[in-house]
């Protein structure tokens, strides 16, 4: 996906792939690398029935290196289990390329909008401070002049 040489992921049809819908981004881990992450855009939904439906309408070269069925079979058992691949079936997800460009932008947006926050919070925190530090000025004044002025009287 990221090297954008591949743009189809086969999962099970299961309760958490059910729930993806076609508009829908989606993060990906990428396989050699778990802390790295790639965002696509879901542009197509074909769910199959079974492994018999699949095989027979999906073209395998797109989404995995085989040369015929019985690799295709092989492939897939080696991925998923196999009671489950005949229970569930199975979900084709197309992608749109290029998203992630898209992502990167907005997440400088959203850093850069957090850090317009942080300097938001410390413009309050040091008026705060001041108005603080203003209050006590004053007060420690008014002190100082009324013991002046305390002073000034015994003279």
């Amino acid at each position: 996906m990221k090297n954008k040489t591949k743009n189809i992921e086969v999962r099970l049809y299961n309760e958490k792939s059910s729930k993806i819908r076609i508009d829908d981004i989606i993060k990906l881990k990428l396989a050699n690398d778990e802390n790295k992450y790639v965002l696509v855009k879901v542009k197509n939904l074909i769910t199959y029935e079974n492994v018999d439906d699949f095989l027979e309408k999906f073209d395998l070269k797109m989404a995995i290196k085989v040369h015929n069925k019985e690799n295709a079979l092989d492939t897939l058992y080696n991925i998923f289990v196999k009671e489950e691949v005949d229970t569930q079936g199975l979900r084709a997800k197309y992608y749109d390329d290029g998203i992630e460009e898209l992502y990167d932008s907005l997440n400088k947006l959203i850093e850069s909008r957090d850090l317009v926050n942080k300097l938001l919070l410390s413009i309050v925190a040091t008026k705060e401070s001041f108005e603080y530090n203003y209050e006590k000025n004053n007060e420690h004044t008014k002190k100082l002049l009324k013991n002046y002025q305390q002073v000034k009287r015994y003279q």
